[in-house]
């Protein structure tokens, strides 16, 4: 196989490897009225067959159920209906909520029966032209708003450093919180939720909007966007939560709250949000900073209840879950361990024991995170994820990257280095990008070649920074279709395990496609056999 470098990749020496690493219940919760998911053509890798996009209906569903969502009537000309039959029928709303936002009177945000945030039509009254100019506008994937190197370019105009990867930045770094118990209750070092304390503690912002745990006692979510005004309310949001959540609510609360906030969020929200900010003048004026977390994809609600189940816990009866578990016994930072809790147990599970938690699978997986191409939270004031580097996989306790964009978090950050609250190390363009170099992979030359793959088939979608290509070789083309039909069967398979209450049938839905794709990973992988055979000749020159 010869190994291609994307044009995106070319400055920073990436090239296409050969595993994907990126590691970035009640009832009530949502109704259970599941659609079957559109299948996805693997076997054949000929150039798919051209459709006619204009013949798409508003009320058709994607994969999941939108149908059941929608009402926006064919014929509605409106930026609503044209959200609806491009963006929510296509399958790329990403469930950030601020369509909802924009217009609160036509739109809200509920979960479907896959557990994904979708908006749903409300109201009588059709929504006119004229009062509805910006809701397209604040999509980040309706191709009518403006894209990460737009903002970008306004927001950090100022900053020394570019490219294309990284974006615009002041500095970077890798390390991790040294005082308090920050680092511990993190996910990897700790920095996120030691920033956003120094925001508050030097009352540079009034509160904080981050994922905290939800209300179950009332039939809400595990996790839900809320609004944090002291250090021990934003402990409690301490964490990464692979869990769907959604803005329009906080965003209301911040028009109608005389506050200055700081919001903590994934890098297309944080997109989303620049973009309100942008298109309204109260919400503007009161979001003063925006902190994102290096993100791989997001997850359906599944996601949390398939790990509570292999727990042991119901998703009806599942009340918690810790993502990413500092246990004891770990010993590296990849050494992943969950914790599951309901009203009446918990229980710890290594991540390694529990099917099909390899990252490139995509189980749980949102459509719309494959036509994402922001892996480092571009448009936000400072960025902060998983050091996934050598050097750093050895400490249990994690390490965050660190990437600033606004000077005032540039000389935050500066002045805890000084004081020993932090220790920080700088790493160059080259250590950050490849700390994240299996999501570049993914969302870069394989988004490439997913926009070909929609336009032969001649599908509308979301309008990219990237140019669709067909330019992989015939190993990296299986391995990306095959995640899609990962993706979109694992919605329906734990669909149909909660409905006949057995585990087991998700398991056994998707063993025949995890069996095809790690063939194609590991044994259509030169190296693989290069190893086998390398292994065999030691063997023999041993006898």
């Amino acid at each position: 196989m010869v190994c291609r470098v994307h044009p995106h990749l070319r400055h920073s020496n990436l090239v296409l490897a050969h595993d994907y690493h990126a590691h970035s219940g009640a009832d009530a919760r949502r109704a259970w009225t599941v659609a079957p998911a559109i299948p996805v053509e693997i076997c054949s890798l000929s150039t798919p067959k051209k459709r006619n996009s204009q013949s798409m209906d508003c009320t058709v569903a994607h994969s999941g159920d939108a149908g059941a969502i929608m009402s926006a009537p064919t014929t509605d000309t409106s930026p609503i209906a044209d959200l609806f039959r491009t963006v929510v029928a296509g399958g790329y709303c990403v469930g950030c909520g601020a369509c909802a936002t924009m217009a609160p009177e036509h739109l809200e945000m509920r979960l479907d029966s896959y557990g994904r945030f979708l908006p749903r039509q409300i109201g009588d009254a059709a929504p006119s032209d004229t009062a509805l100019t910006d809701v397209r506008a604040v999509c980040p994937f309706s191709g009518r708003s403006r894209n990460e190197d737009e903002i970008g370019a306004d927001a950090f105009g100022h900053a020394p450093h570019q490219n294309g990867l990284i974006g615009r930045w002041e500095t970077l770094h890798a390390g991790y919180v040294s005082e308090g118990d920050f680092r511990q209750n993190g996910t990897s070092g700790g920095m996120t939720n030691w920033i956003a304390s120094e925001l508050l503690s030097r009352g540079l912002v009034d509160a904080i909007i981050h994922i905290r745990p939800g209300a179950q006692s009332t039939g809400g979510p595990l996790f839900q966007y809320a609004v944090s005004r002291t250090i021990e309310e934003l402990r409690e949001g301490a964490k990464t939560r692979y869990y769907p959540c959604e803005l329009s609510t906080v965003m209301q609360y911040i028009r109608e709250t005389p506050m200055r906030f700081a919001l903590i969020s994934l890098p297309c929200f944080a997109r989303a949000a620049r973009l309100l900010r942008e298109n309204d003048a109260v919400i503007g004026e009161r979001l003063h900073f925006q902190i994102a977390i290096v993100c791989g994809h997001l997850k359906s609600t599944g996601y949390a209840e398939y790990y509570g189940w292999t727990a042991g816990m119901h998703p009806r009866d599942l009340t918690y879950v810790d993502f990413r578990y500092k246990a004891p016994q770990a010993i590296s930072a990849k050494q992943y361990f969950i914790l599951a809790r309901s009203k009446d147990r918990q229980s710890v599970i290594a991540n390694a024991n529990v099917y099909g938690t390899d990252w490139g699978l995509g189980f749980f997986k949102l459509k719309a995170c494959d036509y994402c191409d922001d892996v480092l939270g571009e448009t936000a004031d400072i960025t902060l994820g998983d050091a996934w580097l050598p050097r750093f996989d050895s400490d249990p306790a994690g390490t965050n990257i660190v990437i600033t964009r606004h000077p005032q978090l540039a000389q935050i950050v500066a002045e805890g280095r000084a004081n020993g609250s932090i220790h920080i190390e700088d790493l160059g363009a080259e250590d950050i990008a490849r700390s994240q170099e299996a999501g570049f992979r993914h969302r870069r030359d394989g988004l490439a070649y997913r926009l070909y793959l929609r336009d032969q088939e001649g599908q509308w979608r979301p309008r990219k920074r990237v140019a669709a290509a067909h330019h992989l070789s015939l190993r990296y083309r299986l391995i990306f279709r095959l995640r899609e039909a990962l993706r979109d069967r694992s919605h329906a398979a734990f669909a149909e395990a909660v409905r006949g209450n057995d585990l087991r049938i998700f398991i056994r839905k998707m063993a025949p496609l995890v069996r095809v794709y790690l063939v194609v990973l590991r044994q259509m992988n030169p190296d693989y056999w290069q190893k086998k055979w390398a292994g065999l000749r030691r063997r023999l020159s041993l006898r």
